[in-house]
């Protein structure tokens, strides 16, 4: 065998030896368990984020802002398969939304009196907090709950509703509809209202195009999302 056959093998082996080597290193970036860290998804336009959370334990948890406010939330489990991320919306936690009771009775008097008690969180009152009353036609009337989270309007008696009101740092905004004809006595259960709406029971599907230790290229439906890494 002459110099030049045995430099064109070696020539060859090397080649060999470099694809192989490039091969199992993209096997091996699309075969990891797990992705650790932060990242976030830049709307269109600069407006708005997408964050996602990866934590070791094989769980995730994603919020969208508007850039004013977070639109939606979840968390649940994600694993990666073959050349693939997989997101199940299987943990997020649901908010109970505010609601009231009402209790009513009817008098022989030609005025009613609604009273409102507001309870918050472990159901303690909702102290010194203003509440709209809110007629048609336009007509407004407003009114701070005393000590014991409690308000009284009296109003002469009508057939027809009126519009209570309540916006609350905590809580958010909540209203609701009161008969005039009768008298009331209302329980309101306030719950925060912020945050966004949950998604759960939702399982997403993205193709991985490229990992590196600052991005993570994904694919879905043929729109292509970068994932950028970033420190809290």
């Amino acid at each position: 065998m002459n110099k030049i056959t045995i430099l064109i093998q070696k020539e060859q082996n090397v080649k060999k030896t470099f694809f192989v080597f490039l091969f199992f290193v993209f096997i091996n970036s699309f075969s990891q368990e797990k992705i650790i860290g932060n990242f976030y998804i830049k709307a269109k336009m600069n407006y708005g984020l997408t964050k996602f959370k990866f934590d070791n334990d094989g769980i995730f948890q994603m919020k969208i802002n508007d850039g004013l406010e977070i639109q939606n939330y979840g968390s649940g489990h994600y694993y990666i398969k073959k050349d693939s991320l997989y997101l199940d919306y299987d943990l997020t936690e649901l908010k109970e939304k505010s609601y009231h009771r009402t209790k009513y009775f009817d008098s022989n008097k030609d005025s009613t009196t609604i009273k409102i008690r507001f309870l918050g969180k472990e159901n303690k009152p909702v102290k010194n907090t203003l509440i709209d009353l809110r007629d048609n036609p336009p007509y407004f009337k407003a009114k701070k709950t005393d000590k014991n989270g409690i308000v009284i309007f009296k109003l002469k008696k009508k057939r027809r509703k009126v519009v209570f009101f309540i916006t609350h740092e905590d809580y958010g905004d909540y209203e609701f509809k009161v008969w005039l004809h009768y008298n009331n006595i209302i329980d309101v259960y306030l719950h925060n209202s912020f945050g966004g709406l949950p998604i759960k029971k939702y399982f997403a599907k993205y193709k991985i195009k490229n990992i590196t230790k600052d991005v993570i290229e994904l694919k879905s439906n043929d729109k292509l999302l970068s994932l950028k890494r970033y420190k809290e």
